[in-house]
């Protein structure tokens, strides 16, 4: 009788041990540098109807057009670039171009938007996100929670389309506008100024597009900057310049991400056990309950 005692609370302990495992399981499935899971949102522009040799069309912002599930925050993109030149201040420029994100860079700008257009960026490929010349970007801006991007999804490449991310870790709200990309920048420096270089990453060839990139991470933040492959972060640019048009970013908002995701705070709701997950705890939560019962019935004949 002893013996099939040990054996039962054995058995309880392994059926609770094997349901925080699953749990454990279940929550990291998003976020944490690991693959989003389809419980995490995608943020989608389409550009539909944009025509970027318009000036009257082209636009300073975009919000994303999807719905998104309730309680996940909203994002706005921006488009920006290095107009001046290498160690020049960033600039924003205009956003958006035949149905997926691109940048046309300003020939002007005061107090960081633009006013004229560059018509020369009005042609293929240059109104895409890309480093030939100027180094374009384009900044997501999370309006309610944090994110932790994974990937992003391009409706249009050409020639090549390495990337950079970066990601805003400082405290406040950043401002591009006084601000230069390069790493020794200075005073002046992205990554001087709270910004946390996430990925420099030199793709294989290019594809006309719908195609997903992923650079996984543990990151979160309210703002994340992604570009064409930026040599003044740390990328090695290749033979080809890059060329590529944002259509939608994917990854886990504080909501969605495993609870106690660092930096999420008191929004992170974390995920729900499945019922498989619930029964093993329970059958070994029960089966330790009846051995201690029965101790007890023993100890006060």
């Amino acid at each position: 009788m002893t013996k099939f005692r040990q054996a039962t609370k054995v058995i309880g302990v392994l059926a609770i041990g094997l349901g925080v495992m699953s749990a454990a399981q279940a929550n990291i499935s998003c976020g944490g540098g690991g693959t989003p899971s389809t419980s995490c949102p995608t943020w989608t522009f389409n550009q539909s109807g944009t025509i970027v040799g318009n000036t009257a069309t082209l636009k300073l912002s975009e919000s994303q057009t999807n719905s998104l599930p309730a309680g996940v925050t909203s994002a706005v993109a921006k488009a920006y670039s290095n107009l001046g030149g290498t160690n020049s201040l960033l600039q924003q420029a205009y956003i958006g171009a035949y149905g997926a994100m691109g940048v046309t860079d300003s020939k002007t700008a005061t107090g960081g938007a633009p006013t004229i257009a560059d018509t020369a960026d009005f042609s293929s490929p240059n109104h895409a996100v890309d480093n030939s010349g100027n180094i374009d970007s384009i900044l997501f801006s999370f309006t309610s929670d944090k994110v932790n991007l994974t990937s992003f999804t391009t409706g249009y490449e050409s020639g090549d389309a390495d990337f950079t991310v970066l990601a805003y870790t400082g405290s406040g709200i950043p401002n591009l506008s006084a601000l230069t990309y390069g790493n020794t920048g200075g005073a002046t420096g992205l990554l001087q100024n709270g910004w946390t270089l996430i990925a420099n990453t030199n793709v294989s060839g290019a594809v006309s597009g719908g195609t997903t990139h992923t650079f996984a991470n543990s990151v979160v933040s309210s703002y994340w900057l992604i570009g064409a492959l930026n040599t003044l972060v740390g990328g090695v640019q290749d033979s080809q310049k890059d060329y590529f048009k944002i259509l939608s970013v994917s990854g886990c908002d504080c909501s969605t991400a495993p609870k106690g995701t660092p930096g999420c705070g008191t929004n992170n709701g974390g995920g729900v056990p499945e019922p498989g997950t619930m029964f093993l705890m329970g059958a070994g939560l029960f089966g330790l309950t009846r051995i201690n019962s029965r101790r007890l019935v023993r100890r006060t004949v």
